[in-house]
Order: C-alpha cells, then structure tokens, then sequence
C-alpha cells in the first residue's frame, strides 16, 4: 500500500491522451523549497475496518548535479512491523530537478516490495530530449536504453511537484490538465481532473480549505479501471496533499498528511486545527 502514495498521487492515474494533445508544462516554482518535509499513514480498508498499514515521507534539499544547483526530493516509505508479516514494503524514490520548472535532471528508483527488488537510474540530457536508463530487477538481466523523450516529460515524483504549482485558478470544473510522465522506460500522457473547491476534515491534523482533482486508474493488480482516486490539496500557496483516497481491487485505501514542516509559505488554508507539532 505504501506505493500508493509514492507513485499513484499522479502515475496510476495514467490515461492515454491523443497523440495530438499539447502539454504545457512552464511553471515558475513557488509551493516549495529546501528543507520542506510532509509525512503521511497510509491505512487500508477491507470491510468495515481502517488499519494504518505504513508511512511515507517526502523530504527536499538543496544538492548539485554536474555542478548545478538543484532540488533534490526524496520520498521513503516503509511498512509498519506489524503489517510486514503479509506484505513487506521499503520503498525510495529520489529525483534531482531544476529549482525552478522542475524538470527532473536525474531520477532513483530503489524498492523492495514482498521479496521483489526494483533499482532504476534515469539521467536526463535536456539538450536532447533524452534518458539514459540502467535498470535491474530481481530474476532479471541488467539493462540500459535510451528513450527519446518530450521537454515536457516528469518522473513520477517530480509530477507530484509539478502538480503543486499548476493555477488551478485557470480551469474550470471537471477541465482536464494533461503532463508527460516516464516510468518503466515508457511515456505516458496522463491529466489531472480538476473537481473544485471543498473543506476537507483530515482525521487527526484538521480541517482544509481544499483544492479537488481526480485521477484515471489504469486496470491492474490493484486497481480497476475508472476515475476512482480522489486528491485533497490545500487551497493556498503550498499545495500539500493532506489526503488521497481510492478504491482497489479488494478494499480501499487512503493516504493522509500526519505532518508538515518546512513548508515554503504560511499554510492559510488549515480551517481548524486538531493535532499540534
């Protein structure tokens, strides 16, 4: 379930788009910066029973890649002890983007998942509009592609970001909003569904002022297809997701924010606050 979170926030919202949509992705990042860190639970429903099965948290600071400054933003999720017995989840995910638009210069994809291993480099030539990929997985061979990308492509944790500073200002109810996103040496164009305004009571943190989008899943393991997960963002100049909730296969699942600290600008949209830190 902590791969939810990590990815799903925008990836397992994967749709494809018409080969002649057009991507606008020039963005002027001011919902974040260094030093930023948001923690979340992550609990799974089946039946009439919520359990906390794992947490996740997203952490940013400054860096340099090929001596240039960058932000670099990890997210880390790990399953309780207690849930480890039936499904065991370490997961990391890290991504090196320009401070600014957020394009991504390097990606790191480290997971170990019920006995299964992921790791997965990206090195992204901006000039070129390409990334250079080494991938290994367990019971497989090493391997390295290039892929021919857009200028508009994210990974799946800098669109987390991404989608932080979209104006949502600029669109109307249920107008969808479409990016580009790389994940297993693939492109996909994905969109965000935005669903407007709503106050959001969050269990043990608060009530939100909140900004409202859905995602399309893509039928899979966990997952049945249709616009079944719904994002919660707070509806001021940070854009923190404080809760994230999806039906799957068998139950359901929710994410919801447990802890922020770091953030870039004052959080105006927490109606009501609960928990203090």
């Amino acid at each position: 379930m902590i791969r939810i979170i990590l990815i799903s926030f925008v990836f397992i919202i994967i749709y494809q788009l018409g080969s002649g949509q057009v991507n606008e992705c020039s963005i002027n990042n001011s919902a974040f910066g260094p030093g930023e860190e948001i923690e979340y639970i992550v609990s799974y429903n089946w039946g009439i029973i919520w359990i906390d099965a794992g947490a996740v948290v997203f952490k940013t600071k400054e860096a340099k890649v090929n001596k240039k400054d960058v932000l670099h933003i990890i997210g880390a999720g790990t399953t309780f002890s207690y849930w480890d017995w039936f499904f065991k989840m370490r997961d990391i995910y890290q991504t090196w983007v320009d401070p600014v638009d957020l394009k991504p210069v390097k990606y790191n994809r480290n997971i170990e998942d019920g006995g299964y291993w992921i790791k997965v480099d990206y090195d992204f030539d901006r000039e070129k509009n390409l990334v250079y990929s080494e991938s290994e997985r367990k019971r497989q061979a090493f391997r390295r592609d290039t892929i021919k990308i857009t200028s508009c492509t994210y990974d799946v944790l800098s669109i987390i970001y991404y989608a932080r500073n979209i104006n949502y200002d600029n669109y109307l109810v249920n107008d969808t909003i479409p990016v580009t996103v790389i994940m297993d040496n693939e492109l996909f164009n994905i969109y965000f569904r935005y669903k407007g305004r709503e106050k959001k009571k969050v269990k043990d943190f608060g009530t939100f002022n909140c900004i409202r989008f859905g995602v399309f899943l893509v039928e899979g393991t966990l997952f049945e297809e249709g616009e079944g997960m719904d994002v919660w963002i707070t509806d001021d100049a940070n854009k923190i997701p404080v809760l994230i909730e999806s039906p799957i296969i068998v139950g359901s699942i929710k994410a919801r924010v447990v802890g922020i600290k770091g953030n870039k600008n004052p959080i105006k949209s927490l109606r009501k606050q609960w928990r203090l830190f």
